[in-house]
């Protein structure tokens, strides 16, 4: 049985479910899990972003498959809990709107993650097109 996520606990299950994002930590010399560890928005930004972004880059699907697993059943906790419902649909949503390597994350997205972020298919390639962004 899965544990139910709630903004209160989000941070000490993604560390359970997604170690890998401890060793990021360390190896990029962040430090985000030590001194923001309470801080939901902090981690989500600039570490489990980071994170999944050099999956991307690195083109490591199973890491990628990973995250959105987790950002799945949160989106799915989240019907229960707007404070989640809100950290995800900022941190990640937002995200989403800019993500270089869209086609790749999209794929792994699932529909509950998509709702929570609003996600809308080719909005991110679309504007960093328009913006000159390098992806």
């Amino acid at each position: 049985m899965q544990t139910v996520i709630r903004y209160e606990n989000v941070v000490k299950e993604m560390l359970i479910q997604l170690p890998a994002l401890i060793i990021f930590d360390e190896e990029q010399h962040l430090g985000m899990i030590e001194d923001n560890l309470d801080l939901a928005y902090v981690i989500f930004g600039s570490l489990l972003v980071p994170f999944l972004e050099s999956a991307i880059a690195r083109g490591d699907k199973e890491t990628l498959r990973q995250g959105c697993n987790f950002l799945e059943q949160i989106s799915a906790d989240s019907r229960q809990d707007l404070a989640l419902e809100n950290l995800i649909g900022v941190e990640i949503g937002e995200w989403l709107e800019f993500v270089c390597g869209e086609s790749v994350i999209a794929s792994l997205l699932g529909e509950e993650t998509k709702r929570v972020c609003n996600y809308v298919p080719g909005l991110a390639t679309q504007r960093r097109m328009l913006k000159g962004l390098p992806c």
